[in-house]
């Protein structure tokens, strides 16, 4: 399978960073448990309603490495699910996202990676259940050379070969770029940079979508400042296609956290765009942009992206909450998926004792399918409480509701749904990198 193909170069990788004269001080940290699990509409059916045990293990683990010669920081959970009443196949599925570098020459050359595995829905208009969902896999690595200008100055050239796999569908797609930049530093936390990126694109199957080569030319700006980050990047986009009209446009990315404490902020990350999914999968693990498994619609066409999302963190040692908003306008250019979402989460944390912990989340998204004449509701809520057995061992409860109201009948459902785990270590579930 293609996924596996990618994570197989990744892994050759890593070895040779391993390999590496290298001294190592990697900080690791993992979880495991057993879960049982229960659903009253395991199809998401609104009439068929059939409920479902599932069984199964959960591996949770996060690897930290910061040396002068390697810089690693990688989490991700594995999940293994087995359904008794066999509504569906067993299987596997998980998350995880890696970004590293090893400074072959500090300051001067590295070697940079860059790896996220998610779970996708096939068809993000069908409900979340185990037959709509595929593994994707985005990887990208390439050597880059940094050289000084002056002693405010420095131009970077790389090369990045990437490698974007979908389960079960055939836009697989091979890239190759090479970009250049130019950096100036005017104060300690600012900086501002001239860049030129350019990347062909080979789809395994050309006769879905065409290749094509994609030119950005843009100016930024960031600043560094440990209480205040922000990053802005302005430029133009063109996109040349084998087949079919060439497209070009505005592009503009803005990304501000404002820090008050160590585990309190607010945020934006605004941008428009023309993307894909699988450069957008990318984008967001370089932003810590969350993505969930139904905001990315798996497909190799081009669309131009409009997005804004505002994020607020209010945290202490005994409580925190977090509040996000997103408002989208996703404009395919051949396929028709265009789709306007609007939408936003809570989640809120109450330590009430060194071994209790008890959570809430809710969650609304609003999708209206402009080619299709259709909307959707979802709603998502849930509970949480973590009960501490021993040092090492803890129980955890989760209950949750979901359900969707649709202007096709036939796409509603309603379902409640229980888990109970017991893990040993760090929950596993901390380590996902889509939202629960």
């Amino acid at each position: 399978m293609s996924v596996n193909n990618g994570l197989f170069r990744l892994a050759n990788l890593l070895a040779l960073m391993l390999c590496a004269n290298i001294a190592w001080a990697l900080e690791t940290d993992f979880g495991v448990a057993a879960k049982l699990e229960y659903t009253d509409n395991s199809l998401l059916e609104p009439d068929n309603e059939q409920s479902e045990w599932q069984r199964g293990g959960l591996f949770g683990f996060s690897m930290i490495e910061n040396t002068d010669r390697v810089t690693l920081d990688a989490k991700g959970v594995a999940e293994y699910r087995d359904f008794k009443n066999n509504t569906f196949n067993n299987d596997w599925r998980g998350d995880a996202a890696l970004t590293g570098a090893w400074h072959i020459l500090p300051q001067q050359l590295r070697w940079e990676v860059e790896d996220y595995f998610s779970t996708l829905l096939l068809d993000s208009t069908v409900a979340d259940t185990p037959d709509n969902q595929i593994n994707t896999n985005v990887l990208s690595t390439g050597p880059v050379a940094t050289f000084r200008v002056s002693s405010v100055g420095r131009a970077e050239l790389g090369a990045h070969y990437s490698r974007f796999a979908y389960e079960s569908r055939r836009q697989d797609s091979n890239r190759s770029q090479g970009f250049v930049r130019y950096l100036r530093r005017h104060r300690a936390n600012l900086e501002s940079s001239l860049n030129g990126i350019v990347e062909q694109v080979n789809f395994d199957s050309e006769d879905i979508v065409s290749d094509y080569k994609r030119t950005d030319l843009f100016i930024g700006a960031s600043s560094s400042d440990p209480l205040n980050t922000w990053a802005l990047n302005l430029g133009l986009s063109s996109i040349d296609k084998d087949r079919g009209d060439d497209v070009d446009g505005f592009l503009g990315r803005f990304n501000w956290r404002r820090y008050f404490r160590t585990t309190s902020y607010v945020g934006i990350n605004a941008y428009t765009q023309y993307t894909d999914t699988g450069l957008n999968l990318l984008t967001a693990g370089q932003q810590q942009r969350v993505v969930t498994a139904a905001s990315e619609q798996v497909s190799g066409d081009i669309f131009y992206d409009k997005r804004i999302e505002l994020s607020y963190q209010l945290g202490s040692v005994n409580r925190s909450i977090n509040i996000r908003a997103e408002v989208r306008d996703e404009d395919y250019e051949t396929q028709p998926l265009d789709r306007e979402t609007v939408g936003g989460r809570i989640n809120l944390s109450l330590n009430r004792s060194s071994i209790l912990t008890v959570g809430a989340f809710a969650e609304y998204r609003k999708y209206d399918y402009l080619d299709q004449n259709r909307k959707d509701d979802d709603v998502r809520a849930g509970l949480d409480l973590n009960y501490r057995l021993g040092r090492t061992l803890t129980f955890s409860g989760r209950y949750t509701y979901n359900s969707r109201e649709s202007t096709q009948d036939t796409s509603e459902y309603r379902e409640n749904r229980v888990l109970f785990y017991i893990y040993y270590g760090n929950d596993p579930l901390s380590y996902r990198v889509l939202p629960i």
